[in-house]
This record gives C-alpha cells, structure tokens and sequence, in this order.
C-alpha cells in the first residue's frame, strides 16, 4: 500500500459512516481526494467502492484518472463497479480536456482487456463466455462516445474506432448472440454525434464525412437486420434511434415516412414502440411549426384504433412523457378539435379500458390542466350549483362573475299542499314575498341589493317544485345544455345521502311580484325515487278519501238533526 498521498499529521486512511446501512438516512461528509482513493483501491465493500467513485468525480486530477483506470482493469473487483468507474472516467476526462486526452486512455485500456495477443491494435473475436467481461465490453465503448475535446465534439479517432468495431466484429466461435453487443455499439455511434451547426441539403454528397461514415454503418446494419433479423430486432431498435438523433441534430432533413412504415400493425411489438418514441419526439421538435400536426393526428389515430391495448398505452405514456406542448403555451397543434377529441376518448373511447382512460386523462391534464382551455367558445349555461350551499353561481372560469346581480336565496322544503296547486304561485302570499330589490340608480351605473329581515324570510318563502312539470322544461330547454369539455367543476359538490330530499328552490329574478319566476332545473325525490313517489301518491290518496268519508259523515249527522228537529213536538205554550 502506498501511503506517500495521506497526511503525515493524520493516520486515518478513510471514514465510512454506517457501514452495515441499518440508519434509514443519508448520510453526506467529506473527506479530502485521497482518502476517497485509498477507500477504492482497499475497501473490498461494493457500496464503499461506488460511494468512493461517485465522490472522486468532484475531484478531477491525474491521481483519479489513474485510481478510475486501475480499477476498470481490476478483474478481481465486481463488474459494476468497473462499468461505473469507466462512465465517472470519461466525465473526469472532459473536464481535463486541455491536459488529458480521455479518448485514448480509454482505448488503450480496452486494447490491454479485448485485444488479440499477437497484436493488440487488432480486437480479438467474441467471447462471452465470461459474463463480466462481457457487460465491461459493452460498457467501454459507450463511455468512449461520451468524451469531447477542446471544441465540444467527439474526436475523429474515436468515431474511427467505433465503425471499425462495427465493421470488424466477428462472432462465428462464440456460443452467444452478439446482437445486444451490436446494438451498443450503434448506440455509442449515436452518441457520437453533436448538434450541427447549419441544417444541410438532402444530398448526400453534401453531408460531412463523420455524419456519411456514420449513416453508411446505421443503414448497413439496417437492411442486414431485414434479411436476417436477430432476437427481439434489437438492431433495428438501435438503427432507428440513431436515424432520429441525426435528424434531430440537423444532420440530415427530419422525415417521418421511415418511422410511421416501422410503426405499422404487424411489425415486432419492441420495433413498433421504438418507431412510435420516435414520431413523438419527431412531433415534439416540428410542432412548433405545424410540420407535425398531421403526425399527431396519427398518433391519435393509433390510440384509438390501434387493435394491440399495450401500444395505445404506450402512445399515451410517451405523449404524456413528452408532450407536444406544455400547459399554458402557445401552439398551432393547440386547437378546439384536439380538446374534443381527447374528451372523447376519455368519457366514451376507453369505456372498455380503465388503464387507458387513466392514460388520456393523464394526457389531458398534462396539455390543458384542471380548469376549461380559454381558446374554446363560452358555452351558453355557464351556471354552477351547489347544493351543498344551496347557491347558483356563473362559472368563474368562464365567466367573470358580477357579485351585484348574481345573488342568492336560501329556500326551505316544498309542502305537500304547495305541489298540489300551481294556482298557489299568485297568491297573496306569493305577492308579500320579500325577494331581493334591485333599485337601479339614475346614472344606471350600480344596482343595490336589499334583503329582508331573517324571520320574514323563512315564513313567506317561495316555494318552487323543479321538474314537476314537463311544460317548465320544454321552456328552458335552451338552458339546461350539458357543460362543454373541460368545464371547471369545482364547485359541485357530492350527492346527498339516499332518502334525503335535494329540491333546490331557487330565485333569480330580483322584481318583486313576478308570478313567472325562472326555475333552475334539479332534481327531486320522485325522479330519484320511483318507491318514494309511488308512496306519496298513496298517501295522497289515503288523505283524500278521508277528508271525503269525514265530510259525508259530516253532512250526515247535520241531516239526522234536521230530522230530529221536525219529529220533535213544539212545547206547550
């Protein structure tokens, strides 16, 4: 053990906290850089060692690159622990960029593990016989493709290094596939690539030579996977992130003929979501421009008629993940027919789905939020009920709301007497009934309103059965519309209670002595209840053959009297 780097004054050689994790806390100290190296070179703990890297990632130098590098070529160490100690090495590298050349250390290191004897510049075939090694093969180009140089872009000689990879992989002796080996490395290819400066023509002769030697390898992996496919077209997945990250980088035109053929029914499910991730981020990146407005409405198409439930998920979750607009944005794919679309397929389209409905619900909150989207039309009822507050209010998020004329009234049940008769509606009492006074000024500028004392309200009020006549609702059938998609209904409360009586009698005409009041439609017992209202009919009916019988014995005993009277003799004078 070296100990040249550790402190003459200190003899400890690293601290660890809660080595057997039994605290349910995170626990963040710091220790100088080389307590951190010793800690992984020593420590034989795997949670000690990858702690010990994340850390040596705050502390770039010369002395971590070489612990990061002696510890990827430690065959004794866990292969995890190798895999992250090469990605925190070329993070480390970047930041050395004017002093260290990352690209070549990390091609030096993969020559010494994978390189033919007899000449290390040469990669030897597969053998993957040795799982870790294998997972480290994979790993080590991937971090390669991550290191920049001066100018913020991948160095020839790495984009060199990885087509040669591709090109001169050999397989025929291994007993495995090499197919999810393949896959990486057109996945580190992609990673190669860095944004363009300037989009260029559709020729290819124009195309730069790092983004012609990388299309040649994606297409040529990509017609070899159509003649013989491989397990689970993990090639063909690859090859379409790579054509997407070229488009999107403004490597060549964005197209999405390509992915739309590859996301048709019939095409390996895996294939079908990576074609489908890619139209997302395709409808993302040129919805701005209304490029992708017929794309989107693909999409939805595939949500809604696709015969596979698991790609209708899967669309919904991509979109929701990434969205083509966020809320509270502008953009042209923004529109009325997108809001009734997707309120559709949340109130009838996924009936039969509760997963996708979760999914466009999702989706509509993601787009458009809780409350109603401004660009639509304000519908004509924009009255919210309360029942629990018995109060009738204009929908805020529609309409600003006038705190003048939009008042409210608390009324009592409805009698039964009272249903009897529509004629009681003009009675005296109806005509004493203290409602709201609206006295407009001179000016015609303000309304004041005046109430009426507690007690005479609750004995003279109006009392309006709603829905008891068919005559009231062909009226104000205009009215009574259903809430247009995205109404905010906030104020509506839960139903009551089963047997209880939710009449809502409501006033919103301020004159007094209008006999024709507007009724705001509710519901009452007999619509909720056909036993509650075949009992009171029978009640009824009991009540008034009894008031009938009363009467005749009534008229009977006054003719018995009569009777009595005349047989009785008159008295002598």
């Amino acid at each position: 053990m070296d100990l040249s780097a550790m402190d003459a004054d200190s003899p400890v050689l690293w601290i660890r906290i809660d080595t057997e994790m039994t605290l349910l806390r995170q626990v963040t100290f710091d220790q100088p850089d080389f307590q951190w190296q010793y800690q992984l070179k020593f420590e034989r703990d795997i949670a000690a060692q990858l702690e010990a890297i994340k850390a040596l990632r705050q502390f770039p130098s010369t002395e971590t690159i070489q612990t990061l590098g002696g510890m990827i070529k430690d065959k004794t160490a866990f292969y995890k622990v190798r895999v992250k100690a090469a990605e925190e090495l070329s993070k480390v590298a970047n930041e050395l960029f004017a002093s260290f050349n990352g690209s070549s250390a990390l091609m030096e290191i993969f020559y010494d593990l994978f390189g033919a004897y007899n000449c290390r510049r040469i990669v030897k075939q597969n053998d993957f016989s040795n799982f870790q090694d294998y997972f480290l093969q994979k790993a080590l180009p991937m971090s390669l493709a991550y290191i920049r140089d001066s100018h913020r872009v991948c160095p020839k000689e790495t984009l060199s290094f990885l087509t040669d990879l591709i090109k001169y992989n050999d397989n025929r002796t291994n007993r495995y596939s090499d197919n999810y080996y393949i896959a990486s490395l057109i996945n580190a290819l992609t990673e190669t690539i860095t944004p363009a400066v300037a989009m260029v023509t559709t020729s290819v002769e124009h195309l730069s030579p790092e983004t012609k030697l990388v299309l040649e390898e994606v297409t040529r992996c990509l017609n070899l996977e159509k003649m013989l496919p491989c397990y689970h077209h993990t090639i063909t997945i690859s090859c379409l992130n790579s054509i997407r990250m070229l488009q999107k980088n403004g490597h060549i035109p964005s197209d999405s003929t390509l992915f739309q053929t590859y996301a048709q029914y019939g095409h390996f499910l895996d294939v079908r979501v990576a074609a489908l991730k890619a139209l997302v981020d395709y409808v993302k990146v040129e919805g701005v421009n209304n490029y992708g407005a017929d794309v989107f409405s693909w999409l939805l198409d595939i949500v809604e008629q696709d015969p596979v439930p698991y790609v209708r998920h899967k669309v919904l979750r991509m979109l929701i993940k990434n969205p083509p607009f966020k809320h509270k944005s502008t953009s042209p794919l923004c529109n009325e027919a997108l809001v009734e679309r997707i309120w559709a397929l949340m109130n009838s389209g996924t009936s039969h789905d509760s997963r996708l409905r979760c999914d466009a619900v999702d989706f509509y909150y993601t787009l458009f939020g809780r409350n109603r989207p401004s660009f639509l039309p304000i519908p004509e009822l924009g009255m919210v009920l309360n029942l629990r507050e018995k109060r009738a209010l204009l929908n805020p998020s529609v309409v600003k709301e006038d705190p003048i004329i939009h008042q409210t009234e608390h009324v009592d049940s409805v009698s039964s007497d009272t249903r009897k008769r529509k004629s009681d509606s003009h009675s005296p009492a109806f005509k004493k009934e203290p409602s709201f006074r609206k006295e407009s000024s001179s000016s015609g500028s303000s309304a004041e309103m005046k109430d009426v004392p507690s007690k005479q309200m609750k004995q003279e009020h109006l009392h309006i059965d709603i829905l008891s006549h068919h005559d009231d609702m062909d009226e104000h059938d205009d009215e009574v519309r259903p809430p247009t998609p995205g109404c905010n209904i906030s104020d509506i409360v839960s139903p009551p209670t089963p047997g209880g009586s939710i009449k809502q009698d409501l006033d919103l005409s301020p004159v007094i002595g209008d006999s024709e009041r507007v009724s705001f439609p509710a519901l009452t017992d007999r619509e909720l209840k056909p036993e509650l209202a075949h009992s009171a009919s029978k009640d009824a009916l009991h009540k008034k053959k009894k008031k009938k019988n009363k009467h005749k014995h009534k008229h009977k005993r006054e003719r018995e009297g009569e009777t009595s009277q005349r047989n009785t003799p008159s008295p002598m004078n």
